[in-house]
């Protein structure tokens, strides 16, 4: 072999041995993206129901002054009518 040919050789293998510790390195980014996406995602999931709850719970309240609000205008309605009397 001449020693340009052998020395091309040597460039293609280091090449290739480059290149594919870069396709590792993608491969280990790529596993990690998708780990911190899962723990993301139950994050996302945890919110969601911290949400829904917080939500049911302010229905709840609103109902609640809502009844309120009846009762006492209808004691009002009341207190009025005796007044009159």
């Amino acid at each position: 072999m001449s020693k340009k040919t052998n020395m091309r050789q040597t460039q293609v293998i280091t090449l290739t041995d480059y290149h594919r510790e870069e396709i590792k390195e993608i491969n280990r980014d790529k596993e990690n993206m998708l780990k911190e996406y899962e723990k993301k995602k139950e994050g996302f999931g945890n919110l969601n129901q911290t949400f829904l709850y917080k939500e049911n719970f302010f229905l709840r309240i609103t109902f609640s002054i809502n009844e309120e609000r009846t009762i006492l205008s209808t004691n009002k309605t009341w207190i009025r009518c005796y007044w009159r009397i």
